[in-house]
C-alpha cells in the first residue's frame, strides 16, 4: 500500500519550490532540502538556515481596531487611522 505522502514526490516538490523561490528572489520556506537545488550562495544570501537572523525579523500585520496582542481594555488603531497618521508624518 502506498502512503498518501510519497517521498519520491517530496524531492520533486523541493526542486520546484527552490525554483519558484529563486525566481521570486526570496526564500519563503527556510528549509535545507530546497537549498540543494538553488544556485550556490542563494540560501546563504537569504539567511535560510540562520536562526538568530530570523528571530529578528518581524512580519507585518495590517493594523486593525482589535488589538493583536490580546489587550481588550483599549482600542487599537485600524489601518485607515494608521495610514492617515503615517501620511501626516511622511507627507
Amino acid at each position: 500500500m502506498q502512503s498518501a505522502y510519497d517521498t519520491r514526490d517530496s524531492e520533486h516538490c523541493d526542486q520546484l519550490s527552490a525554483r519558484a523561490e529563486t525566481a521570486r528572489g526570496e526564500l519563503l520556506v527556510a528549509r535545507n532540502p530546497p537549498c540543494r537545488y538553488t544556485e550556490r550562495g542563494f540560501c546563504e544570501g537569504y539567511h535560510a538556515a540562520d536562526e538568530p537572523y530570523w528571530k529578528n525579523v518581524h512580519y507585518w500585520n495590517t493594523p486593525i481596531a482589535q488589538c493583536l496582542d490580546g489587550r481588550t481594555d483599549v482600542k487599537c488603531v485600524d489601518y485607515s487611522q494608521w495610514k492617515q497618521s503615517w501620511t501626516g508624518i511622511r507627507g
